[in-house]
């Protein structure tokens, strides 16, 4: 497989300086991926366990995998959220077996490191295709729907073939029937919006508490 070098930008570097110079310790979740994963308000929605948002605007799939020791592993989370791949479609020379390459070679560093680690993988959020003042970037150009249904399938099809990883499709939380991010789910035609992280929050909770109880017996 071809191996891309990973460019890092400034921002990048930065927030995961900031996550290295943390010492929160344990905690029971951790929530990994790009910008849809950091702007996920975690802290509002689960209260009944502990959690840390591991995600940086602008990451790739080989951006986690490079980083994953310290970003979750170091926490020893019970549970493991990740959603990532987005921005490897917008990005020039990444395709989808690539994409899941580096997601498994991440997530292996988490089955040694991490021993009993329980892997929630989500499928990649749809964009939003329809014109609108606060649609900013034509993500028709950069993340074509189709690029995101394939790459989606690829995911789902690796989550089923591993025992502890349960597959969380996100993208059919929030799609319409266009396989779109209606208007008033997202802010930008990218990040989703309050009204798409509600419904997602209500969906994922009971699926965290259940394999924090798996995690325990």
């Amino acid at each position: 497989m071809e191996h891309l070098p990973f460019q890092a930008s400034p921002y990048w570097v930065e927030h995961l300086m900031e996550f290295y110079k943390e010492n929160l310790g344990q905690v029971d979740v951790v929530f990994l991926g790009d910008s849809n994963t950091q702007l996920f308000p975690i802290h509002e929605y689960f209260k009944d366990f502990t959690c840390a948002n591991r995600g940086i605007q602008g990451d790739l799939s080989v951006g986690i995998n490079i980083t994953m020791e310290e970003r979750v592993c170091k926490l020893q989370p019970k549970v493991l959220y990740l959603m990532i791949g987005g921005n490897d479609i917008a990005y020039w020379g990444y395709n989808d077996d690539i994409t899941i390459q580096n997601i498994h070679d991440g997530l292996n560093y988490v089955r040694q490191l991490n021993k009993g680690c329980k892997i929630i993988l989500c499928s990649v959020a749809p964009c939003c295709y329809y014109q609108a003042k606060h649609i900013v970037n034509d993500q028709n150009i950069y993340r074509p729907k189709h690029r995101i249904l394939e790459l989606n399938q690829k995911i789902k099809q690796y989550a089923e073939a591993h025992d502890d990883i349960t597959f969380f499709d996100l993208h059919a939380l929030v799609r319409d029937e266009n396989n779109s991010l209606p208007l008033d789910y997202t802010i930008d035609g990218l990040h989703l919006s309050k009204k798409a992280y509600d419904i997602i929050a209500a969906a994922l909770h009971p699926i965290i508490l259940s394999l924090l109880k798996e995690n325990k017996s």
